[in-house]
C-alpha cells in the first residue's frame, strides 16, 4: 500500500535536522524512524519496501507513519514510561 503524506511548511527541513542530530547522538531508533518517514514521503515506497530496507516489521512502519500523521514532529520524541 502506498500512502501520500503532505508536509507542512518547514517540516522537511525539521525532519532533516532531527535526522542529523540523531546521527550525531548515535540514536539508531530515531535514525530508522526518520528514514522510514522520508522513504514513504519522498520516495513513495510501500510499507513493505521500507520495512524490508530497514529490517523492521511492516506494523512498526505503519505505527511510525500513523504517529507522524497524528502528532507531526512531536512523534519523534521518545516517551519513557513513568515510574
Amino acid at each position: 500500500m502506498r500512502i501520500r503524506i503532505m508536509l507542512r511548511k518547514g517540516e522537511l527541513e525539521a525532519l532533516l535536522r532531527h535526522l542529523k542530530a540523531a546521527y550525531r547522538a548515535g540514536n539508531l531508533w530515531l535514525v530508522r524512524q526518520i528514514h522510514a518517514l522520508l522513504d514513504i514521503i519522498l520516495d513513495r515506497k510501500t510499507f513493505a519496501e521500507v520495512a524490508e530496507l530497514l529490517g523492521l516489521s511492516e506494523q512498526t512502519i505503519r505505527n511510525y507513519v500513523n504517529n507522524f500523521i497524528l502528532n507531526r514532529l512531536d512523534s519523534l520524541k521518545r516517551k519513557r514510561p513513568s515510574g
